[in-house]
């Protein structure tokens, strides 16, 4: 594993899965994995606590991104950080015609 990638877990970690006991190795294990539902897991935290989400999810393969993100469910805790997050991946990724307020223009 290369200088960067292994930063990139190093940050994952320390952002997202600070109330867990994850080594590198084991993350990459279960993103390079067949295990659908800990892929979610992982995805879902780096979602709600990472400060670079779209550079942090391009540890799993574009399919498993394309299709964590149609599985995703947006949670009613911080609903509105969440959803604008979620909003963007789905443009940026699935290249989905999404509103947010926030990022549009005033008419």
């Amino acid at each position: 594993m290369n200088n960067k990638l292994e930063n990139m877990y190093t940050r994952i970690i320390k952002e997202s899965f600070w109330d867990y006991n994850f080594s590198i190795k084991e993350l990459e294990i279960i993103c390079n994995g067949d295990d659908f539902r800990s892929k979610k897991f992982i995805f879902d935290k780096i979602l709600k606590n990472s400060t670079d989400v779209l550079s942090d999810i391009k540890i799993f393969t574009k399919k498993d991104r394309i299709d964590l993100l149609k599985d995703f469910k947006v949670p009613k805790f911080n609903y509105d950080f969440i959803n604008r997050r979620f909003k963007i991946l789905k443009r940026l990724i699935l290249k989905e015609n999404v509103e947010i307020l926030e990022l549009s223009w005033i008419k």
